[in-house]
């Protein structure tokens, strides 16, 4: 099955396009969310509920608001103590899906 990958920013600036991408219903409507793979280019290393965390940042904007069967959310383990580990689990799930 053919699929599109998005990887995503973190910080401020990009926050309300991701709020925008699911509460515009005309944009919402015409992303094919199921066939969309999300990565974080610039995660931090720190838990997904860290006020720090990039994926934090996105689930609050965007993930949250939209139906999670359809989703295929590929996040950063920063909750792993080591961030090497982290960082090679990481690389792998993206070499898997690709």
């Amino acid at each position: 099955m053919a699929f599109s990958q998005s990887r995503f920013s973190g910080g401020s600036t990009p926050k309300a396009l991701y709020e925008l991408m699911a509460t515009d219903n005309a944009i919402r409507g015409e992303i094919p969310w199921p066939k969309v793979h999300f990565f974080f280019g610039d995660e931090r290393h720190v838990p997904p509920d860290h006020a720090e965390s990039n994926f934090r940042m996105a689930n609050e904007a965007m993930f949250r608001r939209l139906r999670a069967n359809e989703l295929h959310v590929h996040r950063v383990l920063g909750e792993l103590a080591s961030a090497t580990e982290a960082a090679e689990q990481y690389e792998s799930e993206f070499e898997r899906i690709l």
